[in-house]
């Protein structure tokens, strides 16, 4: 992560109003979600190699590969709102 948004830690921001509590609550949930969903990500992808270097069923590997996309997806869009919890909360500082 270069952004310069993904250096800022919940506790060093002040609560300011309800709304800042809301965007810090948003920011913890976010960061939970992405560590979960990349956490995920590796294990399918590991059993998606796996189910390949084991030479198994064509429709199983497909099935793993969908999975290890799906969590892949889940991972990007968790990383996209954090940035912008993020970056509403800065707006909210100014």
């Amino acid at each position: 992560m270069s952004n310069t948004l993904a250096y800022i830690e919940v506790s060093q921001l002040p609560e300011y109003t309800s709304q800042g509590k809301f965007l810090q609550f948003q920011i913890e949930n976010w960061r939970k979600q992405l560590s979960e969903a990349g956490s995920l990500m590796e294990q399918a992808w590991k059993m998606y190699q796996d189910a390949v270097d084991d030479k198994k069923p064509r429709a199983e590997i497909m099935s793993l590969y969908d999975h290890a996309c799906l969590f892949n997806d889940i991972s990007d869009e968790a990383w996209r709102e954090l940035e912008s919890a993020k970056a509403e909360y800065l707006l909210l500082l100014n």
